[in-house]
């Protein structure tokens, strides 16, 4: 048997602004939870402008926005912590209409990523496991989970070597 679900998304385009020049990813991926969970058809720039830039303090940010836009969230949920970013964590959360913000850091280049895990695949066997992200850069992308659940996530995108540093839910 086949493990799989995903959760019907749509994709909200990144976009950057004069005060965040690099770019709103973390904004296109809450209002593409919003979108999903409210009904709502916000724009990334929409989300930027009701909340404001990210500070310092961006995962206490990131949950707040979600709330404020009408959301229960949870976390931030680290690798090493109690609920890491693995498939049986995933699978939990897809099968309770949870969307997870992934925050994907590149620790050589010193740069950061959101995208939005909303759904998992698994071989019958369960040997090779992986997660559907929407990128709010290129769209909908698969991943593979590496073989220890405890290892963390790799993901190659965009030209950076990303870790997935924690993930927030939002439901």
């Amino acid at each position: 048997t086949t493990l799989y679900k995903t959760l019907s998304i749509s994709n909200v385009s990144n976009t950057s602004t004069t005060c965040c020049p690099a770019g709103i990813c973390w904004a296109a991926s809450i209002a593409i939870m919003a979108n999903y969970h409210c009904g709502t058809s916000y724009t990334a720039l929409q989300v930027h402008d009701a909340c404001g830039c990210l500070t310092s303090n961006y995962h206490s940010e990131e949950k707040s926005y979600i709330r404020q836009l009408g959301m229960y969230s949870g976390g931030p949920y680290y690798s090493t912590g109690n609920y890491p970013f693995c498939f049986s964590t995933l699978a939990d959360c897809i099968d309770a209409d949870m969307l997870l913000l992934l925050d994907y850091q590149d620790y050589d280049e010193a740069v950061a990523h959101n995208v939005v895990a909303y759904g998992y695949y698994a071989t019958s066997s369960v040997s090779t496991t992986y997660f559907y992200y929407m990128d709010p850069n290129t769209g909908r992308k698969l991943s593979s989970f590496p073989a220890s659940p405890r290892d963390t996530v790799c993901v190659s995108l965009g030209g950076y070597n990303y870790e997935v540093h924690c993930y927030i839910t939002a439901y």
